[in-house]
């Protein structure tokens, strides 16, 4: 059964598990690696927040 909240709507984590299929708090991010172009971590799979891969 999914998580929700007061409101019904689902909590940030479910959500990202039905998007991603792991919890946010599982995603392993590289050391030392930062997009240039939106500054975020990389992750495992090589992507970012603006998803262009640290190109």
């Amino acid at each position: 059964m999914e998580k929700s909240n007061i409101s019904g709507n689902l909590l940030p984590e479910d959500l990202h598990m039905l998007r991603f299929g792991k919890r946010f708090d599982e995603v392993v991010y590289l050391d030392d690696y930062v997009c240039p172009i939106c500054h975020s971590r990389i992750d495992e799979f090589g992507y970012c927040a603006c998803d262009a891969h640290g190109d």
